[in-house]
C-alpha cells in the first residue's frame, strides 16, 4: 500500500496539497494528515468526525471520512 504524508493548516483555505491517484488504484493509498493552525499542532475534538473533501480531474466531489490516528493526525 502506497503511503503519503501531508501537512494541512485549518486557517488557510484553496489547494494546500495535490494526491494523484487512479480510479484502477482503489484501496492501494493511505494518506495520513497532520493538522495544524498557523504552524502549531491543531487539536482534533474528540468528538469532531474528520471529513476529507476533494475534487477529481473530471470534476466530480468526493468525501471520504477520516479515521483518528491521535489528536492531530486523520
Amino acid at each position: 500500500m502506497t503511503s503519503k504524508s501531508i501537512t494541512l493548516d485549518v486557517q488557510k483555505s484553496g489547494v494546500q496539497a495535490t494526491v494523484v491517484a487512479k480510479t484502477t488504484d482503489a484501496n492501494s493509498r493511505k494518506v495520513v494528515i497532520s493538522l495544524v493552525e498557523d504552524g502549531r499542532p491543531f487539536v482534533i475534538p474528540e468528538t469532531a468526525v474528520v471529513v476529507l473533501y476533494g475534487v477529481t480531474p473530471a470534476g466530480s466531489k468526493l468525501f471520504n471520512e477520516c479515521i483518528k490516528v491521535d489528536e492531530h493526525t486523520v
